[in-house]
């Protein structure tokens, strides 16, 4: 990426970045937001700091040189994402079916899912802390 509000840093080698991600960080750069749903997220490591969003900072170097915590952290995450996918698979499912398909949400279902996503996500704040 270039231009104003963009480091001149080139490819860097560490940060990783997908399609998702450009449209939120050129809205971003350019100070502008919509109410799109964004399936990625602002590339703040490739943004001058004048250009960062006031409440956006860059990620930190907090487990630099602490290999197990970050391993740690890591495989926590993963068993979180792992959790997810199934009951969001299922909920896209059972919407598509009900906006497509012509079927009816079944409530039971529903809830079921619903139940399981409340539950992973008191797992994670209980794992952030909060």
């Amino acid at each position: 990426m270039v231009g104003p509000g963009v480091e001149a840093g080139g490819v860097d080698g560490e940060t990783w970045s997908d399609h998702t991600d450009i449209r939120p960080t050129i809205l971003a750069l350019v100070g502008l937001t919509d109410d799109y749903a964004h399936d990625g997220r602002v590339l703040v490591e490739t943004m001058s700091t004048p250009a960062l969003p006031p409440a956006v900072s860059r990620p930190t170097t907090g487990l630099a040189g602490r290999d197990a915590t970050y391993q740690q952290i890591e495989s926590q995450i993963a068993s979180f994402t792992k959790q997810r996918d199934s009951p969001a698979a299922q909920m896209i499912q059972l919407l598509e079916a009900a906006a497509f398909g012509g079927q009816p949400i079944d409530a039971t279902k529903a809830g079921t899912l619903e139940s399981q996503a409340a539950a992973l996500l008191q797992q994670v704040r209980q794992a952030v802390g909060g």
